[in-house]
């Protein structure tokens, strides 16, 4: 009979198959084509924070830049689909990627948000 101290755990490699996919080992998953360095994914992030912070407050600017983006990522999104490239497709990208950005824009633009933001800013 085997003791249990005897078993060996599997082994985790960080190796990539090709040198132009790097991963870093605080990240377990890449993409390929899509490697940002890590502060400028940080920076990104903590820039959406503050857009989405600004909307929620009221803010006319952060308003503008969250519509700008948005409709940015629609047209992105929209033109991925329709061209031929290796792009994700399937009903959770074109949902995540391309319905969850119409909608915000929709909301957006909508009646009821303009007159909420023709209101001052709160503090």
């Amino acid at each position: 009979m085997a003791c249990a101290a005897s078993i060996a755990a599997p082994t985790i490699t960080w190796s990539s198959p090709s040198p132009t996919r790097s991963c870093s080992r605080a990240f377990a998953h890449c993409y390929a084509g899509h490697h940002l360095p890590v502060p400028l994914t940080l920076v990104l992030a903590v820039l959406t924070f503050v857009v989405a912070r600004g909307v929620r407050r009221y803010h006319r600017w952060a308003r503008r830049i969250a519509i700008v983006l948005e409709g940015l990522v629609v047209l992105g999104s929209t033109l991925l689909l329709l061209l031929p490239v290796d792009a994700m497709r399937g009903p959770v990208p074109l949902l995540i990627n391309l319905v969850l950005p119409a909608a915000v824009l929709a909301i957006l633009l909508s009646r009821s948000a303009r007159a909420a933001y023709r209101q001052p800013a709160m503090p």
